[in-house]
């Protein structure tokens, strides 16, 4: 099962011969139910050995107590059974549910009792940090509640690896840009569109679960610069603002290329991911810390999204027999390959930069994160880092490349539109 915050809970574990149930669990739920457990059990046991060679007399009991009732019987053979000797012991357990006003049934309905972390809201002229509770019915706000107290919408600032543990289970948590969810448990607004971190108003985390809280406040810095522009758009302006994070915008431009090519060309150039693979499009997005194990797998992710994405089949729909005759048997071996003669065939000025994005991907992925790094790793990085910037800014500099790769495929997408060419085979790449 899970629980308030969609965390697995094991409720109880079958054996061959036992069965182990949290106690509190089943009483929880016959509560919520109305109802009681029983557990009814029987014994028989048969011997050729009579009785009295036994140590044993004839008996015939029965009891009651704490919701128990046994009945047990040792005679000799009576009933034709073919034996010396005969017992049977049948009973009932029964189990009672909590009582309505216990805590684990105010629990199950409306969860844990509510309780307020305090944040760290700005730092004292002797640089001492000063905290501050995010129980909003302590806090001020915009219409006269609790006047000299802070306001709802102070800022409270992060290390954006406050994300991380959020990153690292989509299964559970969903990030986006100003919000983060729990599967329909919970949601978090938030500005993580700015450098400096993670910026939350102090009101906002108190509505989030107390365990989720305590995981906030151990991220928590002193805060320092403002929201960023795209929040006061949204959150002060009441303006519709589109964020500048780079994994929106990678996103943006691949959901565009994926409706363009299948509204003009009538399949999607990158096919979907599967289902195990979608964790892969989460991570492309700007590493947290500035640490190889987070680019590499910004890179791998973007390898796996686009280039081992690309719709080989249809996008040899995009070259001529008559062109594709004049080349060697391994100028078409791969996806960027393919892509490289489709755009050379159609003649699209500044495709070489996009193709060499990808192949600069590729090559680093085939060096370091797929295989063991040998000496050639270092060249492949070098590749992708010429400036000799940190891991972190190389990782969106290459987001914002394949970004604008998407947007130049996406245009080009539109120029060959097969409805309104004249060339045959343009004309038939959609049939």
């Amino acid at each position: 099962m899970v629980n308030h915050n969609y965390e697995e809970v094991l409720v109880g574990k079958v054996q061959e011969r036992k069965v182990n149930v949290q106690l509190g669990l089943i009483r929880q739920y016959l509560a919520v139910r109305g109802m009681h457990l029983a557990i009814y059990y029987a014994s028989h046991q048969r011997s050729d050995v009579p009785l009295s060679d036994l140590g044993f007399e004839e008996e015939y009991r029965d009891s009651e107590f704490d919701g128990r009732s046994r009945s047990h019987i040792v005679v000799p053979d009576g009933w034709d059974m073919g034996v010396a000797s005969f017992s049977r012991k049948v009973g009932k357990i029964l189990i009672p549910p909590y009582a309505q006003d216990h805590n684990s049934i105010r629990y199950f309905y409306n969860g844990p009792p509510k309780t307020y972390e305090e944040f760290i809201i700005e730092v004292d002229e002797h640089g001492r940090e000063i905290r501050f509770t995010c129980n909003d019915d302590r806090l001020a706000n915009y219409f006269g509640a609790n006047p000299g107290a802070p306001n709802y919408m102070t800022k409270v600032l992060f290390r954006s690896t406050v994300l991380d543990r959020y990153h690292g289970e989509p299964s559970r948590f969903t990030v986006e840009g100003g919000y983060v969810r729990c599967k329909g448990l919970w949601g978090h607004r938030m500005d993580n569109h700015s450098n400096h971190g993670v910026y939350c108003a102090l009101g906002d985390l108190g509505l989030l679960p107390q365990q989720e809280q305590a995981h906030w406040k151990s991220h928590n810095i002193p805060p320092y610069g403002d929201w960023s522009e795209t929040t006061k758009r949204m959150w002060f302006d009441a303006e519709f603002a589109d964020s500048e994070r780079p994994e929106d915008l990678f996103a943006a431009a691949y959901q565009n290329l994926v409706e363009t090519s299948t509204r003009v060309l009538g399949w999607p150039m990158l096919r979907p991911l599967h289902e195990d693979d979608q964790h892969y499009f989460g991570n492309v997005r700007v590493p947290t810390k500035n640490e190889q194990v987070e680019f590499d797998g910004v890179i791998a992710s973007l390898s796996k999204v686009v280039i081992e994405s690309l719709d080989l089949k249809n996008l040899r729909k995009l070259l001529p027999s008559e062109y594709t005759n004049t080349l060697s048997s391994d100028a078409l071996s791969g996806s960027i390959n393919v892509l490289d003669h489709g755009l050379r065939y159609h003649i699209l000025e500044g495709a070489e930069e996009h193709i060499r994005t990808l192949r600069d991907l590729q090559n680093y992925r085939s060096k370091g994160p797929a295989h063991l790094r040998g000496a050639d790793w270092r060249q492949a990085l070098d590749r992708l880092n010429p400036e000799g910037l940190s891991l972190r800014d190389v990782a969106v500099f290459q987001i914002a490349k394949v970004v604008a790769v998407l947007v130049f495929l996406s245009t080009w997408v539109e120029k060959i539109n097969p409805s309104s060419s004249s060339d045959p085979l343009i004309s038939n790449l959609s049939r």
